[in-house]
C-alpha cells in the first residue's frame, strides 16, 4: 500500500499526467491543423511561437529560481508573495508592450500584418501559461503535485 503523501505515489501520479497531457497534446495537434487550415495554423503557429519566445525574455528565466528557493523554504510564504507580484509585474510590462505593438503604425512592421485579435489571443493565451507555471512550481515544491494534478 502506498501512502498518500510518498515519493512513490507522487512519482507515478506526475509520470501519469504527463502520459495523458502528451496524448492530449497529440490529439490536439492532429486536429487544429486541419480545422484551421493552412493559412490560419501558419499565423497561429507564427503567433503562438513568438509568445513562446517572449516568456523567458519576460520573466527574466525567474521560475526555476523560484522554484529551487521555494523548495529549499517552505515556509517562507513572503517567497510567494513576492513572486507573485513579480509576475504581475512582468505580466503588466509584457501586456502593455504588446498593446503597444499591436497599434496601427507598428502592426504591419512588427507582427507582419496580423490580426489585432489573434496577437491579444496569443498574449491571453501567453499570460494563462505564466499563470499556470507559477502555480505548478508553486504546487510542486510544496510537494502538492498529486492534489494539483
Amino acid at each position: 500500500m502506498i501512502s498518500d503523501d510518498s515519493l512513490e505515489k507522487r512519482f507515478i501520479s506526475k509520470i501519469l499526467t504527463n502520459s495523458v497531457n502528451i496524448l492530449f497534446g497529440v490529439g490536439v495537434a492532429s486536429i487544429v491543423p486541419r480545422l484551421l487550415g493552412p493559412e490560419q495554423y501558419g499565423q497561429f503557429d507564427y503567433i503562438l511561437a513568438i509568445f513562446k519566445q517572449l516568456i523567458p525574455f519576460f520573466t527574466l528565466g525567474t521560475s526555476y529560481c523560484y522554484y529551487v528557493k521555494l523548495s529549499q523554504r517552505q515556509n517562507e510564504l513572503d517567497l510567494i508573495s513576492f513572486y507573485r507580484n513579480l509576475i504581475t509585474i512582468f505580466i503588466i510590462f509584457l501586456s502593455l508592450s504588446v498593446i503597444i505593438s499591436t497599434q496601427e503604425s507598428l502592426i504591419k512592421i512588427l507582427w507582419y500584418d496580423q490580426k489585432r485579435e489573434n496577437i491579444l489571443l496569443g498574449l491571453l493565451f501567453c499570460i494563462t501559461l505564466i499563470i499556470s507555471e507559477f502555480l505548478f512550481h508553486t504546487c510542486d515544491a510544496h510537494a502538492l503535485t498529486v492534489k494539483l494534478e
